[in-house]
């Protein structure tokens, strides 16, 4: 007799939604020879840690395991842009939050363009942990076995 083990796996997935990012052109500048991170930069970051509280006291850990993430972008304006230039920032701040341990951890991306949402524009997040060791690292680090 045969055990079915993909019925006791779940998938981890969250979906939420985001203030529109600085672009990469506006989130780093140069200061005396080397890259920091803009004004805007900072206060973009800060602004998603402060949005996803809720999110950081449901999961206890950050997400350890191999990642999908997929993006719609509501831009705030007819304006021509490039929406690879949003991820950056994006996911940056969302590690930062931490949500996942580092954007490394994301396999698969994908970046969708959404109607414009006027005046600010915003983002639609969904995350999906993709591996089972993810999930069990996870589990083993909220019970205090291992850190």
């Amino acid at each position: 007799m045969k055990a079915d083990v993909t019925s006791l796996e779940y998938t981890m997935h969250m979906i939420f939604r985001l203030p529109f990012p600085p672009s990469v052109n506006t989130y780093w500048r140069n200061y005396r020879g080397r890259m920091v991170l803009s004004a805007r930069g900072r206060d973009y970051k800060k602004k998603v840690y402060e949005d996803l509280s809720g999110e950081r006291t449901f999961l206890k850990t950050p997400l350890a395991g191999r990642l999908r993430v997929v993006v719609d972008i509501y831009v705030p304006d007819k304006r021509r842009r490039d929406i690879d230039n949003c991820a950056k920032a994006l996911l940056d701040a969302i590690g930062d939050a931490e949500i996942y341990e580092d954007d490394s951890q994301i396999d698969e991306l994908l970046l969708r363009r959404a109607p414009i949402d006027r005046p600010d524009g915003h983002v639609m997040i969904f995350i999906e942990e993709l591996t089972v060791v993810g999930r069990l690292t996870r589990f083993i680090r909220k019970c205090g076995i291992w850190r």
